[in-house]
């Protein structure tokens, strides 16, 4: 090898080597938080000289900037360093049958801006290319919310139906009946030119609530959702579990009622989604001729006014919702002995039909609990802010972006 090109093999090298470097700072930055450079150079083990070359050019590229001040190990004030609200922005966007929501979430993590959209009636059974319509309207709409960054960093998509993460295809959706098999991260990245990631509802909640709410200080928790229908998502040794193509924490089924009952053996037990699900709760009250609630009144409307009635202790109401939430919670307590978590979080739903109502929902949790479980499991209900899984679904995938290098400019 002539003189010449070792000089440039050792270029090349030395700047791989920076922009893993600072692929490092970044992801520290980001599980951690600002801190001063002494800190980062002792968490990294790099040298002085090392650090302040890579902060350097991390603060030409808006990628980190300055934010207050801490105390180094030698008990000195010095500035922090801290991602750059800047350097760019997700956006969040997560549809069900009636409503889009999005969320402008920077580089440092912050949220700048949430919108709601009418889902137009022509996409609500779910027409793939009427939804998808609908979807860049609004991601569109929500790209002006950060004029000051640098730009759209990524899209990451909360679908309401079973997912495969890893591919960015909904599988099926029970309440959008024709939105299924949609590559949905395809279709978005084509549109925007940026990347895509797709999640489920429950596992996007439950990454808003570990960072938002929990401060991540929970290594084994369980999420329990009760939307349009009812999920589950899991966060076991500091990670969540998706399962082999990202479909864990489906406790439903996407076919259609009839469909279901047609496919199943006589004998089998109902889903639990069946038993105790939004729609389980409206057939029962409109054969009770409930008037609050006839046939064809909207899920969205009709779960705010069953939960409200429950509240306030209307008595038919009130026993159809206590009856579901112990049929949830006899059926989660199982899977608590199974996962061993060390925190159960419940949907803010729960929380919202009152206090008898959560109580039975306990109660029958702990019922099926090993008694060595029951008294160290502690059972909560969120308090994230909603709409949450457009919120967690942006961090999340920040967190992809920082920690592959995506986010580095190989320059």
């Amino acid at each position: 090898m002539t003189p010449r090109k070792k000089s440039s093999k050792r270029k090349r090298d030395l700047a791989f080597h920076e922009r893993n470097l600072r692929t490092s700072i970044l992801s520290l930055l980001r599980r951690e938080g600002s801190m001063p450079r002494v800190l980062i150079r002792e968490r990294l083990n790099l040298t002085p000289a090392m650090v302040t070359r890579c902060i350097q050019r991390l603060e030409r590229e808006s990628l980190v900037g300055t934010e207050g001040r801490s105390r180094g190990t030698g008990g000195r004030l010095c500035r922090n360093v801290a991602l750059s609200p800047k350097a760019g922005y997700v956006i969040g966007i997560e549809y069900n049958p009636e409503e889009i929501f999005t969320a402008v979430v920077n580089f440092a993590g912050r949220l700048d801006k949430r919108r709601s959209f009418p889902l137009p009636k022509a996409a609500r059974d779910g027409n793939p290319q009427r939804l998808l319509a609908a979807l860049y309207a609004a991601i569109a709409d929500s790209r002006t919310a950060a004029a000051r960054s640098r730009g759209l960093l990524g899209i990451a998509a909360v679908d309401p139906g079973i997912v495969d993460t890893v591919n960015g295809v909904t599988v099926a959706s029970n309440v959008l009946p024709k939105w299924r098999s949609v590559p949905v991260c395809a279709q978005l990245a084509a549109r925007f030119g940026v990347p895509v990631s797709l999640s489920n509802t429950a596992n996007a909640i439950l990454a808003a609530v570990d960072r938002l709410e929990m401060n991540r200080r929970y290594r084994d928790a369980l999420y329990i959702e009760y939307r349009e229908g009812i999920a589950c998502a899991v966060k076991a040794n500091g990670q969540q579990v998706l399962g082999s193509r990202g479909m864990a924490g489906e406790v439903t089924d996407p076919a259609a009622p009839d469909a279901r009952a047609a496919n199943r053996e006589a004998s089998a037990p109902p889903y639990l989604e069946e038993q105790a699900g939004l729609r389980a709760m409206l057939l029962e009250l409109n054969e009770a001729r409930h008037p609050a609630f006839p046939a064809g009144r909207p899920h969205r409307e009709a779960m705010a006014a069953i939960l409200a009635l429950a509240r306030e202790q209307d008595k038919t109401v009130a026993a159809v919702v206590e009856r579901a939430w112990r049929r949830i919670g006899s059926a989660f307590g199982h899977l608590v002995n199974v996962l061993n978590p060390a925190v159960v979080v419940l949907d803010p739903h729960f929380g919202q039909a009152g206090d008898a109502a959560l109580q039975a929902l306990k109660q029958a949790m702990l019922n099926q609990m090993v008694p060595s479980l029951s008294d160290q499991v502690e059972i909560v209900v969120s308090k994230t802010e909603e709409p949450a899984a457009p919120v967690g679904a942006a961090l999340v995938l920040l967190d992809e972006l920082t920690f592959s290098g995506a986010i580095i400019r190989k320059t």
